[in-house]
C-alpha cells in the first residue's frame, strides 16, 4: 500500500507549487509562498481552491 501524494498547482501557469505526502490545510501550505504563486506571482487564495482525485494504478 502506498501513501497518498498531494500536489498544488497554479491555475493560471501550471506550475506545481507544493508536493506533499502528508496532508496540511491549504492556508498552512499557501502561507510558506506568502500566498503567492512561486513562477508567474499570481496571488492565491484558499478558498478558490478545488480537488481533483486520480487513483493512480
Amino acid at each position: 500500500m502506498s501513501c497518498p501524494v498531494i500536489e498544488i498547482y497554479c491555475d493560471k501557469c501550471g506550475s506545481k507549487i507544493k508536493h506533499m505526502i502528508t496532508i496540511k490545510p491549504l492556508k498552512d501550505v499557501l502561507r510558506i509562498t506568502k500566498y503567492r504563486c512561486t513562477s508567474c506571482g499570481i496571488g492565491l487564495n484558499p478558498l478558490d481552491f478545488s480537488i481533483d482525485l486520480e487513483k493512480l494504478s
